[in-house]
């Protein structure tokens, strides 16, 4: 088998040396998924064990393909996965040996040790000596930090990016050079200072943290509960925050906030207990002991938080332990509904819970969210007037003129900000019509006069048409489940237009019906109608309500056409059956009247205010 490795220096030693350190870990591999397993039935817990275990695996085998194609730092990151699942001597010497091809040789030096130190048993002489090899090398290239401080257990940050958790006089390995050290522990102020680290040598730090001035004692109660051995009562450990700062009786400085307090030993200890650290002031408390177990929650939210009566135990996730018997834990998060779970803890099992909350979209909170939403609109549309030509002479000289009517309706998409503003684009269609009489008069000659024929008309007249645009949008005067939208938009419209005209003819005391055949299409409606591109713009106020997801409104809407400059193009009116009926009835008859061009060019409509009550919905996807 090819080794796989990370290293890319070109020494003969070192890649002497790397290679039989990557063929142990490639046996490794192999070795740590040979433990052989109970025959009873895995528990749910040794289920989710043998999970993770096989997701490291995994993991492991994909680092060493990257190796294999020298690719190290995406192989790191693998193997550092590896390593959060489950700590072995693959994944932490695969680590190891990336860190070093990096050169980021003093995080490679801590784990080669650590695989020293922690895997020995399995090394053979030859790959202990190589490793040591390896150790001996970086340690010339690098240098130690040995830092002292009044704390026992610090936390520290390293160039604003590597946080390590060590013990007061623990040396920690840093590459030369300048180093930012930001020092921090429990119950002190933090510090930050700045050291100069050179190769091969140690440099020493003492550090002086000041207490934050609250100070917390913890005792074990003096009688432990039944069931409880007294010999277990001399072995628990003080947890701080989820965190050992060591064992009872305990006294430390915290900062001064809420805390959790508990007692845990071998299968023993306290209830999560809640503490108010004070500045200035000493507390004692003393827990009783009683029978532990394990419990791991998990909630499908990281913003959850989790609690066990009153007392919060985390956020999102929590692995510790509770006492034996029935409990009601409770889990909430912004925007979701409160979930309360009845836990039985039982004595050397281990509970496993996984909470889902359920989403609440009523809740105030997702107003803080912008959103998608789909919605519809539709309503009548009603207008005084279109502007038509036609009704030029209304209402003076027509009749049975009561204004417009039609309808209209569109789809829309839109996004709503949490400030209450929405852009939405808009498709669908319209349609409007209105229908008066009339009267035109045109002068023919016949027999050497001049006759008059009148021309009683009655029009029909319509507009149509798909229309697209967008709008802008404002939700105000928010009251529950009630709100006011505004919204103001702009649209084009494909128009389309007809004059559909019936009536009559008279002059020389004869009165005959318009023959549709003297004008272009049938009943002067041109055959194709007449076709143009306009623009009308609209405002609109809704009121709304609420209902989960839908919003339901009633609102009125006016639209103002912008252009109407489309002609109707109607032909020349002439008396049905004209040319058989002319000769018999006289020439002064209207039979006898020819064509005229009275109707010709008149405009189709013209700028126009239309008003539309009109119903919406809205649907909202959040």
């Amino acid at each position: 088998m090819t080794p796989r490795t990370c290293d890319h220096r070109t020494s003969a030693r070192r890649k002497a040396s790397s290679r039989p350190r990557i063929a142990v870990a490639l046996a490794l591999v192999v070795l740590s998924g040979s433990v052989p397993r109970a025959m009873a039935a895995p528990t749910e817990l040794e289920e989710s064990f043998e999970a993770r275990h096989e997701q490291a695996q995994r993991l492991v085998q994909e680092a060493q393909d990257l190796q294999e194609r020298d690719d190290p730092e995406r192989a790191l990151e693998l193997y550092l996965r590896a390593r959060a699942l489950e700590r072995r001597f693959s994944n932490t010497f695969g680590a190891a040996n990336c860190l070093e091809a990096l050169g980021r040789l003093d995080e490679a030096l801590e784990l080669y040790q650590e695989v020293v130190r922690d895997f020995s048993e399995i090394l053979s002489a030859e790959n202990r000596q190589n490793i040591g090899s390896a150790i001996a090398g970086l340690s010339e290239k690098t240098g130690a930090l040995e830092l002292t401080t009044n704390a026992a257990n610090i936390a520290i940050v390293i160039d604003d990016n590597r946080e390590s958790r060590v013990r007061s006089g623990q040396r920690i390995r840093l590459m030369p050079g300048a180093h930012s050290i930001e020092v921090t522990s429990n119950g002190y102020y933090s510090r930050k200072l700045t050291v100069q680290i050179e190769p091969s040598k140690v440099e020493s730090l003492n550090v002086e943290l000041t207490p934050v001035g609250a100070v917390i004692r913890v005792h074990v109660a003096a009688t432990p509960s039944a069931g409880v051995a007294p010999a277990l009562a001399r072995r628990v450990r003080v947890l701080l925050d989820g965190v050992s700062v060591g064992t009872a009786p305990w006294e430390g400085s915290v900062v001064p906030a809420t805390h959790i307090v508990q007692l845990e030993g071998e299968g023993v200890g306290s209830a999560p207990t809640r503490v108010d650290a004070i500045v200035q002031k000493e507390q004692t408390i003393r827990l009783s002991l009683v029978p532990l177990s394990k419990v791991r929650l998990t909630v499908n939210r990281p913003d959850a938080t989790l609690q066990f009566g009153d007392l919060k135990l985390g956020m999102g996730r929590w692995n510790g332990s509770l006492p034996v018997g029935a409990h009601i834990l409770t889990a909430s998060a912004p925007g979701f509904h409160h979930e309360s779970i009845p836990l039985s803890v039982v004595a050397g099992k281990p509970s496993l819970v996984d909470i889902a909350l359920q989403k609440n979209p009523d809740d105030t909170f997702w107003e803080d969210f912008g959103f998608l939403w789909v919605g519809a609109v539709a309503g009548p549309s009603l207008a005084p007037t279109m502007n038509s030509g036609p009704e030029e002479e209304c209402p003076d000289e027509c009749t049975g003129h009561s204004g417009a009517f039609g309808m209209m309706g569109a789809l829309r998409v839109g996004y709503t900000w949490p400030n209450g503003f929405s852009l939405d684009g808009e498709a669908g269609g319209m349609w409007i019509r209105t229908s008066f009489s009339r009267a035109e008069t045109a002068n023919f000659s016949a027999a050497g006069k001049t006759v008059t024929a009148t021309y009683s008309l009655r029009d029909s007249l319509s507009l149509w048409g798909p229309f697209a645009g967008l709008g802008l949008g404002y939700g105000l005067l928010k009251h529950g489940a009630f709100d006011l939208a505004v919204r103001a938009g702009v649209d084009v419209v494909f128009a389309n237009a007809y004059d559909r005209i019936d009536g009559t003819i008279s002059s020389g005391g004869v009165t005959a019906a318009i023959d549709p055949g003297g004008f272009s299409g049938a009943p002067f409606l041109p055959p194709d109608s007449q076709k143009g591109v306009d623009f009308f713009a609209s405002a609109e106020a809704t009121a709304r309500l609420k209902v989960g997801n839908w919003r339901f409104g009633a609102g009125l809407a006016a639209s103002m056409f912008l252009l109407g400059d489309l002609e109707l193009g109607i032909g020349q009116p002439i008396a049905v059956d004209a040319s058989a009926q002319c000769q018999n009835a006289g020439p002064e008859s209207a039979f006898c009247a020819p064509g005229t061009d009275i109707l010709s060019h008149e405009r189709a409509y013209g700028r126009f205010v239309a008003f539309s009550p009109r119903l919406t919905m809205q649907y909202e996807l959040r």
